[in-house]
């Protein structure tokens, strides 16, 4: 996982033990009944905290070092809109209709709760941090905001518009919302609700004035996910060995470009280029802990010839195998990013999460 938001992540989780959930009400007048871990392994943790910000709508800050976690929500019978936004790691939400969607760092879904009264949510890279917003369009729109209300904005509008056919909504690496919604990661806490309130009114105004994301994405059945997720598994558990998609298709029986497609839904690239960075962090681990020459690391991580992992090495790092592997006491180099699959180094995240 990366260096800078999983280390913030994993201070977030300190005080959590393994296998649970910690749910933190920050208000005795919550509006919704925080939802009930069904399931979260014995070795993950996660922790919810959730503050009101208007009647009818609350704020959600999830944070997961997690592979999944199992969910059960009392939905009463009012219009009830979900707005997901993914910071970092990546999320698949399988609902009570048996599909799955996956957001990357960036990514924002909008969603009727109806259609989660049972979730699972799992985790690609063993980690996420999150916000949602919680919302009773009945309840928002019987007492809107100053702005929604000047602005002739409703909840139900915006639920119609992006949960009405398809039942969601997804916008991929949306700057405008990015530009909106990630000082929320940065805030300490007694300048959080403040600005979360204007946020919200400016993120339902942005809304409002913009038409339904074209379908970028599918919604897959569950028993797809598995498949890919089993396909991953084989291959990061012996990188020297090298499949083509081809081969894996034959292997698993799977169409080709269905196989591309699913791939990258769940973990956000192409199936080589995710190999490929992989291949390249474990060939950094090594040159890091072992002693074993370049050409035992290339034959470990599958690369024919140590020049052909010099090359690949130095594309992504910037410095040759052996420069690496001097530097390597004097300065820790970090890797990943808020995707955990880029090279770029977000800055770390402040107060708020320590």
């Amino acid at each position: 996982m990366p260096g800078d938001w999983k280390q913030a992540l994993e201070a977030r989780l300190a005080d959590v033990p393994k296998g649970e959930l910690l749910v933190c009400a920050k208000s005795d007048t919550l509006f919704f009944s925080p939802p009930a871990c069904a399931c979260i392994g014995q070795d993950d943790k996660g922790r919810l905290d959730i503050w009101p910000l208007y009647p009818g709508v609350e704020l959600t800050l999830q944070a997961y070092s997690a592979k999944f976690v199992a969910f059960h929500h009392d939905v009463p019978g009012a219009p009830l809109l979900e707005i997901n936004h993914c910071y970092a790691g990546r999320v698949g939400c399988t609902s009570d209709t048996g599909l799955a969607l996956y957001l990357g760092a960036g990514d924002l879904s909008l969603h009727g709760l109806h259609t989660c009264v049972e979730t699972v949510m799992q985790f690609p890279f063993d980690g996420y941090l999150g916000f949602s917003f919680r919302i009773d369009t009945a309840q928002l729109d019987a007492n809107p905001p100053e702005f929604m209300r000047d602005a002739g904005v409703t909840g139900a509008q915006i639920l119609t518009r992006f949960c009405g056919e398809k039942g969601f909504s997804v916008f991929s690496s949306a700057e405008q919302v990015g530009a909106l919604l990630d000082p929320l990661y940065t805030l300490p806490e007694r300048l959080l609700i403040p600005y979360a309130k204007l946020k919200f009114q400016e993120l339902m105004l942005l809304l409002s004035v913009t038409n339904a994301p074209p379908a970028t994405q599918s919604a897959y059945k569950t028993e797809q996910i598995a498949l890919i997720r089993q396909i991953h598994d084989q291959m990061m558990s012996d990188m020297s060995q090298r499949c083509t998609i081809e081969m894996l298709s034959q292997q698993y029986h799977i169409n080709t470009s269905t196989l591309k497609s699913l791939f990258k839904t769940v973990y956000g690239q192409p199936l080589a280029a995710h190999m490929k960075e992989h291949r390249m962090e474990y060939a950094a681990r090594l040159l890091r802990t072992t002693t074993d020459s370049l050409a035992e690391i290339a034959e470990k991580v599958g690369y024919e010839s140590q020049s052909k992992l010099t090359a690949a090495f130095k594309s992504a790092y910037g410095v040759l195998p052996s420069e690496y592997r001097k530097e390597k006491k004097k300065r820790p180099l970090l890797t990943g990013s808020r995707n955990d699959t880029a090279n770029n180094h977000p800055k770390m995240l402040p107060l708020f999460f320590r």
